[in-house]
C-alpha cells in the first residue's frame, strides 16, 4: 500500500503531506502571531472531527500551537477554549469507541484512581468546581485516548506513527538553529534551550520519549544505521542545552529499565535485545565519558553547569534544594495536614489556590499547579490512599507496556512516567501532559496488534521502518500495509 511519507535510509518515515502543513503553519503563526494561533486551532478542530486518528493527532498540535516560544508568537487567550471545545467535540464524535469494552482492561486502575480523588476532593478540596474541572478532564482525555488506540484500524494506526515522527522531526529541526539566536532560542531566562517552544524544561521532556526510544533502537537492530545516531546526537545536544536535568534522567533510566526488561522477557515473538552491543556500548561510553571527565578541563565544567543549573553550587543535595525541594517540602507540610484523604486534586499548594487560575470570556479554563515531583504532589492532593491507588495504577500500566512487541516502545513508555520526577506533568492534560497520554495510549496499542498477529514485522507496530526480520512472516502479517 502507498502512501505519501519519505523514508530515510529504512529509518524514519516522513508524512510529507504533515510536514508542508506544518511548516506553512508555523510560518502564518510566525507572521500574524495570536490570530494565526486562533486559525489554526480552529483548523485543528475541524481536522479532528475526520476520525479518531485525527483526533489524537489534532489534539497533540493543538496543544503544540499554545505553547509556542512568546518571542515567536504571542499566546492566545482563545486557544484554551478551543482547545477544550476540541476535546469535547472529540467525546462526542468517537463515542462509539468508548462504549466498546476493548480498552476497559488498560484503564479501570485510572478510573479507580480518579474515583478517589472525586471522593477525597469532595471531602477536602477548599475550591470543589477547580478539582471536579480536572478531573473531569483527566478521565475523558485519558479514557479517550486510550480507547481510540485500542480501536483504530492498522492503516490508521500506521499514518499516525508517522506523522509522530513527522512532529518530532519538525520540532527539532526548526529549534536546532535558534542555538546561535539567543535572544530566541534562550528567551526565558538567556540561560536554558527553549527551542521553538515555550520554556526549557517543556523542550526537555517533549524530546526525552523520542529519544528513549531511539537510544534503546540501536541494541535491538542487528547493524548501526547512520539517521539514528545522528536524530540522537541532535535530540541529546538540544536536551544539554536545555539543561533540563529531569529530561535527560528520564531518558537514562528509561532506557535501562527497559534494557533489564528486554533482557529477561520471553522473546518470542519480540525483538531481542543485542547482549553484545549493550554491553559493548555502554562500556565504550563510560570509558569514554569517564576519560573525558578526568582530564577534560572544558568538558567537566560543562557537566557541573548542567548538572548545578549553571550555578556555582557544587552540592547536588544544594542543587535539589534550589531547584525542586522547597517545593517538595510545601507539598509534604500540606499532607501532614491532612494525610489520610489529601487537600483536594489539582489544588495549588499554598493560601491562595485560585491565583494561577485563567478565565476565558467568564469561563474557568485553566487553573495550572507547579507540583515538580509527582508522587508527593500525590500525596498532597490524595492523601495516603490515594498515593496507594496511583502507585498500583502505575504499575499496572507499566506491567502492560512491557509485553510491547519492542523494548523501545518501553523505554518510550517509561520515559513518559518517568519526567514526572521532576515536571508533574501526568493529570495535567490542560497542557503537556495530553501529549504524554497521547504516547501512552499510542504504545497500550501495540499489545492488541501483538495478539492479533503470530509474528510481527514492522508494519505491526513501529515508529520507525526498519526492524530486524529475525522471524518468517504469516499470511496475515503479509496482508499489513506497508510504511
Amino acid at each position: 500500500m502507498r502512501n505519501s511519507g519519505l523514508t530515510l535510509s529504512g529509518w524514519t518515515p516522513i508524512d510529507l503531506k504533515l510536514s508542508l502543513g506544518l511548516s506553512l503553519g508555523f510560518a502564518a503563526i510566525v507572521m500574524w502571531g495570536s490570530p494565526a494561533i486562533d486559525a489554526a486551532c480552529v483548523i485543528l478542530l475541524l481536522v479532528s472531527l475526520l476520525g479518531s486518528a485525527h483526533f489524537a493527532l489534532a489534539i497533540v498540535l493543538c496543544m503544540l500551537v499554545r505553547i509556542l516560544n512568546p518571542t515567536l508568537a504571542m499566546p492566545s487567550e482563545n486557544a484554551n477554549l478551543i482547545f477544550w471545545l476540541t476535546l469535547l467535540l472529540g467525546l462526542i464524535r468517537n463515542y462509539p469507541q468508548i462504549v466498546g469494552a476493548k480498552y476497559v482492561k488498560q484503564i479501570w486502575p485510572i478510573w479507580v484512581l480518579v474515583f478517589w480523588a472525586l471522593i477525597s476532593s469532595l471531602i477536602t478540596s477548599p475550591y470543589i468546581y477547580i478539582s471536579l474541572l480536572k478531573l473531569l478532564s483527566f478521565t475523558i482525555g485519558t479514557t479517550l485516548l486510550i480507547a481510540i488506540f485500542q480501536s483504530i484500524s492498522e492503516k490508521s494506526y500506521l499514518k499516525f506513527s508517522r506523522q509522530l515522527v513527522t512532529i518530532y522531526v519538525f520540532v527539532a529541526l526548526v529549534s536546532m538553529p535558534l542555538i546561535f539566536i539567543p535572544k530566541i532560542g534562550f528567551a526565558l531566562n538567556q540561560e536554558g534551550f527553549q527551542g521553538i517552544l515555550n520554556q526549557p524544561q517543556t523542550l526537555g521532556i517533549f524530546l526525552a520519549p523520542p529519544l528513549a526510544f531511539l537510544l534503546t533502537r540501536i541494541f535491538e537492530t542487528r547493524k548501526l544505521e547512520i539517521p539514528p545516531l545522528l536524530a540522537c546526537v541532535a535530540l541529546l545536544i538540544e536536551i544539554y542545552e536545555t539543561g533540563a536535568r529531569t529530561a535527560l534522567l528520564a531518558t537514562l533510566l528509561s532506557c535501562g529499565i527497559a534494557a533489564l526488561i528486554g533482557l529477561t522477557r520471553n522473546t518470542k515473538y519480540k525483538v531481542k535485545i543485542s547482549i553484545t552491543k549493550l554491553f559493548l556500548t555502554a562500556s565504550l561510553t563510560i570509558a569514554a565519558l569517564g576519560t573525558a571527565f578526568t582530564y577534560s578541563e572544558p568538558f567537566r565544567e560543562n557537566v557541573y553547569k548542567f548538572i548545578f543549573k549553571r550555578e556555582e553550587t557544587k552540592s547536588i543535595n544544594v542543587a535539589f534544594l534550589e531547584s525542586r525541594g522547597a517545593l517538595v517540602q510545601e507539598q509534604l507540610e500540606r499532607f501532614k495536614e491532612s494525610p489520610i484523604v489529601g487537600n483536594g486534586f489539582g489544588i495549588y499548594a499554598g493560601k491562595n489556590p485560585t491565583k494561577r487560575a485563567a478565565n476565558t470570556n467568564g469561563l474557568l479554563l485553566s487553573a495550572p499547579v507547579e507540583k515538580g515531583f509527582i508522587f508527593t504532589a500525590v500525596l498532597e492532593e490524595m492523601g495516603i490512599v490515594g498515593a496507594i491507588f496511583f502507585t498500583f495504577s502505575i504499575s499496572y500500566l507499566i506491567w502492560q507496556a512491557s509485553r510491547a512487541y519492542s523494548v523501545a516502545f518501553v523505554a518510550m513508555f517509561l520515559a513518559c512516567l518517568l519526567v514526572n520526577f521532576g515536571e508533574a506533568v501526568f493529570f495535567s492534560l490542560g497542557g503537556i501532559g495530553i501529549y504524554f497520554w497521547v504516547l501512552i495510549a499510542y504504545i497500550l496499542g501495540t499489545m492488541r496488534r501483538a495478539k492479533r498477529y503470530n509474528t510481527l514485522t514492522v508494519q505491526d507496530t513501529t515508529l520507525c521502518a526498519h526492524l530486524p526480520q529475525h522471524t518468517s512472516m504469516s499470511q496475515s502479517s503479509r496482508n499489513t500495509p506497508t510504511l
